[in-house]
């Protein structure tokens, strides 16, 4: 089905998601331009490296957001589907701040973030037509090569935080709690986008873009993190893993690619 006003696929109009989303956005900014006036006061001194994260949600994730919303407010089809990937993004970004960080100021609008973006993540993937997102995109946008991708991040992912967990028991060290969000977060909605769209169902097509988009950006984001903080800490930068994950952007927006220009031809 499609609404009238935007001929998305969609079952009823995305009012209470809009809504939500902008009061996400300005939470969001709220809570960084907070975090970067009074970093001292907010992040303990283990910490301090996470005022980044707050430079990349004023400058990239809010944006983003912003700009999605925009492109599906105007009929897109690609930002309707990107929508619940960039929801999952912001998810991840404060539910890594809300693990690894003590009670504080922030503590209640971060959780409110992270529910509030939980929950309008599942209400606009409820609200798709997800077999007439099907229709649209199947034989058009090579499955295969993108389940491919989203199941090979899955397992890379799974393979990295299960040996940095055990290298952690091992050498008796502090776990960045992080690895919660991966596992909880990314590495299951990976798995299941990367089966479905192998299998061609409705929920391939609706989740894998938005999948594929959200681990693209969340790769963005680890990069000022491996160079802006060992330039300000003396320590020399670690090139290698920024060719990493700029290799590992440019192989999750490529698949995204075919979706936002599948082929004409259905074979």
């Amino acid at each position: 089905m499609q609404t009238p006003e935007t001929g998305l696929p969609v079952k009823r109009k995305l009012t209470i998601e809009t809504i939500l989303s902008i009061i996400i956005a300005l939470i969001m900014a709220g809570t960084s331009i907070t975090s970067l006036i009074y970093r001292t006061q907010v992040y303990p001194p283990e910490h301090q490296s996470l005022y980044l994260q707050d430079w990349f949600n004023l400058a990239v994730n809010l944006p983003l957001l912003l700009i999605i919303m925009f492109l599906a407010w105007r009929g897109k089809l690609i930002g309707l589907l990107l929508w619940p990937g960039q929801l999952l993004m912001i998810t991840y970004a404060y539910l890594a701040n809300f693990l690894n960080l003590p009670f504080n100021v922030l503590y209640l609008p971060n959780l409110f973030i992270i529910t509030l973006s939980v929950y309008t993540l599942i209400a606009v993937v409820a609200a798709i037509d997800g077999e007439v997102v099907r229709q649209r995109f199947e034989g058009r946008v090579r499955e295969k090569f993108g389940a491919i991708v989203l199941l090979a991040l899955a397992v890379f992912n799974t393979f990295r935080q299960v040996t940095m967990i055990v290298m952690a028991i091992l050498d008796n060290g502090e776990m960045d709690v992080t690895w919660t969000t991966d596992i909880l977060l990314y590495i299951p909605v990976m798995l299941a986008c990367g089966i479905q769209l192998w299998r061609k169902k409705t929920l391939g097509y609706v989740g894998s873009v938005g999948m594929l988009f959200a681990y693209g950006v969340l790769a963005i984001s680890a990069i000022p993190f491996v160079t802006i903080e060992p330039v300000s800490n003396g320590s020399p930068v670690d090139w290698g893993a920024v060719i990493v994950l700029a290799v590992m952007t440019v192989i999750c927006f490529v698949p995204m690619f075919f979706f936002i220009r599948p082929r004409r031809d259905a074979g």
